[in-house]
């Protein structure tokens, strides 16, 4: 296992493997969301017991074969297409248990998203260009900070850092721009500016690619307004000393531990109040 300090004193690490990023003793960007959106106990037990859903599966098999193509069988996985109730399925899928082990496993169905995905992403010339130009994959960054911090850049080149989406709704301008909010993609952002910062690593302009999963799998290209990640910098400091804060206690607490008054949702009290809602 690699020491933080040692990382820290490096700064910028190519090509290290993703569990060993993810080992390492520092807070990354889905912590900090943990943090934002609920309580510092689920942002540890999350941290300790994260597992890989099928849509999460999908999206590490579409980084693998967008941005290191050359190894994707080497990191994923996929089913084949067998009727397990008969004798030669049954075989088939036991031989590809066996070839399968230690790498990201997809569905055959899926398999055929991802074709499908890749098709439209190499058809998309600002996608592949960005890509081109920023040759740097899965580029490990680490920092000190009011916490030991670190950030995963999907690619980097120059002060560019691309990051790869994969979305169920459309990847439309009006559609991603809710994505920002609602999946933490702005707190991601300013996390890693800030880890970049730190590390004195250059970091001018936050990229996204976003590509879909379903028909017509569109495939869109954003460049992240420097303004909205500001917005987002109060909250990751103000969750980076959360964080300090347990750690220094040895505690990591979900709710106060005392009787709290609530009230109801804006738009609750607004019904009670014109009388809406029925007793």
């Amino acid at each position: 296992m690699h020491e933080v300090s040692e990382l820290i004193r490096k700064r910028i690490v190519h090509g290290m493997p993703a569990a060993e990023y993810h080992a390492v003793d520092a807070i990354g960007s889905s912590t900090v969301r943990a943090l934002i959106s609920s309580t510092p106990a689920h942002a540890k037990h999350a941290l300790s017991h994260g597992e890989q859903s099928e849509s999460q599966a999908l999206g590490t098999a579409v980084h693998a074969a967008i941005l290191e193509p050359h190894t994707f069988l080497k990191q994923v996985a996929i089913a084949p297409d067998v009727d397990r109730r008969t004798k030669e399925g049954k075989e088939r899928w036991a031989s590809w248990l066996e070839t399968s082990a230690g790498r990201t496993v997809i569905t055959h169905d899926q398999g055929e998203q991802l074709r499908r995905m890749k098709e439209e992403f190499d058809a998309c010339k600002t996608a592949t260009a960005l890509l081109q130009k920023c040759q740097h994959r899965e580029v490990s960054v680490f920092a000190a900070d009011i916490v030991h911090t670190k950030a995963r850049l999907d690619a980097y080149s120059h002060g560019i850092v691309v990051d790869v989406k994969t979305t169920r709704g459309h990847a439309s301008r009006k559609g991603f721009e809710g994505a920002i909010s609602q999946y933490g993609y702005g707190i991601q952002a300013a996390h890693y500016r800030r880890v970049c910062a730190q590390a004195k690593v250059p970091c001018t302009d936050f990229m996204f690619i976003v590509m879909e999963t379903a028909e017509p799998y569109g495939v869109a290209v954003y460049r992240l307004e420097d303004e909205v990640i500001d917005l987002y910098d109060q909250m990751v400091q103000e969750a980076m000393e959360v964080w300090r804060g347990c750690l220094e206690a040895k505690r990591f607490h979900a709710y106060p531990d005392k009787v709290q008054s609530i009230g109801v949702p804006r738009w609750l009290r607004r019904q009670l109040e014109e009388g809406q809602v029925a007793a």
